[in-house]
């Protein structure tokens, strides 16, 4: 859905930190949905309909940015 075309992140996207099952730290980069609601992924697997709309929401508000 996201094209990387240089090293920018969209200036509302946040920094994520999350421990997985091993112990390990992982950081990532997102949308605030993403990043704050811990179940925001899920529910993007599950196409929860809310969940998606968020998501193409953003897809739609970059598309003509990045």
């Amino acid at each position: 859905m996201f094209e990387l075309i240089d090293n920018s992140l969209p200036v509302d996207w946040e920094v994520g930190n999350l421990k997985n099952d091993e112990g390990e730290n992982w950081v990532f980069f997102g949308y605030p949905e993403m990043v704050q609601d811990e179940d925001h992924h899920d529910l993007l697997i599950e196409r929860d309909i809310s969940a998606l709309r968020i998501f193409f929401g953003y897809v739609e508000k970059y598309k003509d940015i990045y």
